[in-house]
């Protein structure tokens, strides 16, 4: 839920957009909002260069991997990691907690394969 800010002119003028329910602006669209810092445009592209390494390994080594993990490095586990023998394949595992910001937890998933693209 986004307002353009009457009289915006440049970044002098703060920011274009005035956002409720956005934490501190925090969205893919964050750099158009007027955030320059916080943005997932570089989670992104990062998520895609690992994506096209696993691609790249599978096919040097004539495999396919069956499940993809992605971690955040700052998680910490207090626990072992759920043996992936208990997590269906035909879901997508994301612990609860920390997506009060009106999204959904992006520290840590589990998914098949195919759902990774």
């Amino acid at each position: 839920n986004c307002n353009k800010n009457v009289g915006w002119r440049n970044s002098s003028d703060g920011f274009p957009y005035r956002c409720k329910g956005i934490y501190l602006g925090n969205s893919i669209f964050a750099p158009v909002l007027g955030s320059v810092r916080l943005h997932v445009l570089r989670q992104l592209h990062d998520l895609h260069r690992c994506l096209s390494l696993i691609s790249a390994r599978e096919q040097n080594a004539s495999l396919t991997f069956t499940r993809v993990i992605h971690s955040r490095l700052e998680f910490v586990w207090l626990k072992p990691h759920p043996p992936l023998s208990l997590l269906s394949r035909s879901a997508v595992w994301i612990p609860t907690g920390e997506d009060w910001y009106g999204g959904i937890n992006d520290r840590h998933a589990v998914l098949s394969r195919s759902a990774a693209e």
